[in-house]
């Protein structure tokens, strides 16, 4: 499965111009993996301030979707609430600790693509001590974080 974690509180002179570019960067990945000659499935959380699940892990189709339909909402950069949004799609139904999904007998590999200006800004005091402590907690579980970074 493949998160993407969209930032939406990109710099007012980064994100607003920009936006439309974004999403089309997100539905070239959507497709660019989905053309792989294996199972996957997608879901995607967008942020800025807090962060939403927009769609839970389901099929190329339904993420590019979503993709299309999103709008900008702006805020601060919360990379700590994406992380943890992120990681809820990966969870078992019941709510239990994130599991490897199998399939034929062997584990899925999972990542989490971030799409973010970069810059932490939440949460207060240390918004990038909190967002590499969250990071962390995301690699120790065995996914793989794929960060793009976006500029004016």
């Amino acid at each position: 499965p493949a998160v993407f974690c969209k930032d939406d509180g990109f710099q007012v002179d980064t994100c607003c111009e920009n936006y439309q570019n974004v999403k089309d960067f997100a539905s070239v990945i959507v497709e660019s993996l989905d053309d792989l000659p294996v199972e996957k499935s997608f879901s995607l959380v967008q942020f800025a301030s807090d962060a939403a699940v927009e769609s839970n892990l389901g099929s190329a189709q339904d993420t590019l979707d979503t993709i299309n339909s999103l709008i900008y909402t702006g805020g601060a950069t919360n990379h700590k609430a994406a992380f943890e949004k992120c990681m809820e799609t990966f969870s078992t139904s019941n709510g239990n600790k994130k599991q490897f999904i199998k399939r034929n007998g062997r584990n899925r590999k999972e990542l989490i693509l971030v799409i973010t200006d970069g810059i932490s800004t939440l949460p207060k005091p240390d918004p990038v001590g909190v967002a590499e402590a969250a990071a962390t907690v995301v690699k120790e579980e065995g996914v793989a974080i794929v960060p793009v970074f976006i500029s004016d």
